[in-house]
């Protein structure tokens, strides 16, 4: 499944836009405040597509290994990733 979403307008800020997409992954509803689209298919992942405030894009590929490290924290598990993927260039 990919999930749409654009946070450019959204009024939501960021701890509760965290608490928010948590509970969407836990019952794999995606009807968050800033969702656009979802375009089902026959992957078991979530692969979410997020447009941040910033205007840059964020891709989250969510599993069953990286669940519930993203279900903690999104913002924080997109800045591990950042850094992991920056270490690996150097």
């Amino acid at each position: 499944m990919k999930v749409y979403m654009d946070r450019r307008g959204c009024n939501v800020w960021d701890a509760a836009c965290e608490s928010d997409l948590s509970w969407h992954i836990d019952h794999g509803t995606y009807c968050t405040a800033c969702t656009l689209g979802v375009l089902k298919d026959d992957s078991e992942d979530v692969t979410l597509v997020i447009t941040d405030k910033d205007g840059s894009e964020k891709v989250l590929v969510v599993t069953d290994k990286n669940k519930w490290e993203i279900m903690d924290s999104w913002m924080l598990f997109l800045e591990k990733i950042n850094r992991e993927e920056k270490d690996v260039k150097v």
